[in-house]
């Protein structure tokens, strides 16, 4: 009997043993991998169906400390190719890299403008994205004008990591509606719901220098044009999309600062004697940051309050109307809803006209804005 369970002992022991000193047969070790953070997508240049992919990835010896102080080198390697798809450039770099390049970190994507004016390799760009596992659902997308070897090869002042700076640009669209969100899941579900139409994250630089702000506007899977920052947010709140932000309204030769901290906006489709009517109904919320020195007394007042209102809603009306036609009449692309709305309630109508929509019928719709502002404190003072 005790032979027996002497045995078992050392059966169980080598089996114990054979799994601890067991090892990962894909192992990789940490030194040896690329964190590529960062990646830049452009058609290629005198190639017809070729990209240039650019990987950034941080050179960790320059964070470790060493006894004479910081690391030393530059913050951030740069490397590209020219193939036919990413990971066939990825591939073809792996024979000049002595890292193995891993994209499970990637925190942005830049698409450049040549790509964007290429609809059908901006697909298969798209798909590439859509389809590879190690690309998370959330990395950002943001579209630069120019070269974007040069606009990823920018070293901001305050953060010398391009991906995480890119990253914690895009959590400041919850303060500021100048910047579009740059899910990149979200993305994707748009341009399947619309056929290739949106809006993308506009991004510009310099040497030292990021930013976010505005979108290009895309029809088809084609950039066709460009939305400022102050646009952009106008068409966040005809999404229904903005969080927060900011207006600035004149009373009396006064620039008077708003900080709106909450928006809703409902909209609703009317076809009446062959013309087509968008409304929308949006209601704001906030409160007055600033007048005057020293003119408290009236600041206080219920007429103050409500002639500030009075103004904010004319300026957010013409914002939306402006921003509108831009949209009908110079790109012709319906960002904001009202296909979709007639699909559902007018589905006769919209089987008759969505081949056209864009083009034609679209221009024609008459947008009506009714804003409703409620300024609910007028800022701390004595």
């Amino acid at each position: 009997m005790m032979w027996k369970r002497y045995k078992v002992f050392c059966i169980f022991l080598v089996c114990a043993i054979a799994f601890i000193t067991t090892g990962c047969w894909d192992k990789v070790e940490i030194e040896k991998r690329a964190f590529v953070l960062t990646v830049g997508i452009d058609k290629a240049k005198g190639e017809d169906n070729k990209i240039r992919t650019v990987f950034v990835f941080p050179n960790l010896k320059a964070y470790i400390s060493t006894p004479m102080g910081g690391g030393k080198g530059d913050p951030k390697f740069v490397v590209s190719g020219v193939g036919s798809s990413i990971f066939d450039i990825a591939r073809s770099i792996q024979t000049r890299l002595n890292r193995q390049l891993y994209f499970g970190h990637t925190k942005a994507v830049v698409f450049g403008e040549g790509l964007l004016k290429d609809p059908m390799l901006f697909r298969q760009v798209l798909d590439e994205l859509e389809r590879y596992y190690e690309f998370s659902r959330k990395i950002n997308v943001a579209y630069v004008k120019g070269d974007v070897k040069k606009a990823l090869s920018a070293t901001p002042k305050y953060e010398p990591i391009l991906g995480m700076f890119i990253t914690d640009l895009f959590s400041n669209e919850k303060i500021t509606p100048y910047i579009r969100t740059g899910d990149i899941g979200k993305i994707l579900i748009q341009f399947h719901n619309t056929n290739g139409d949106g809006l993308i994250p506009l991004m510009t630089y310099s040497k030292n220098d990021i930013e976010i702000s505005g979108a290009a506007v895309i029809k088809k899977f084609r950039v066709v044009g460009e939305l400022n920052g102050r646009e952009n947010a106008t068409v966040e709140i005809m999404q229904n999309q903005m969080e927060g932000g900011s207006i600035v309204v004149e009373k009396n030769g006064v620039n008077v600062p708003i900080q709106i901290y909450g928006v809703r906006t409902s909209k609703r489709l009317m076809v009446q004697n062959g013309k087509i009517y968008l409304i929308l109904d949006s209601i704001f919320e906030g409160d007055v940051n600033g007048d005057i020195f020293d003119r408290t007394n009236e600041v206080m007042t219920d007429k103050f309050m409500k002639e500030i209102q009075l103004l904010a809603e004319n300026k957010i009306r013409s914002d939306i109307i402006n921003t509108a036609s831009k949209l009908k009449n110079e790109y012709k692309v319906d960002v904001i809803g009202a296909g979709d709305l007639m699909s559902k309630y007018y589905p006769e109508l919209w089987e008759k006209v969505k081949n056209n929509w864009d083009d034609e019928y679209f221009p024609e719709v008459n947008v009506i804005a009714h804003p409703k502002v409620f300024l609910r404190r007028n800022g701390l003072v004595r």
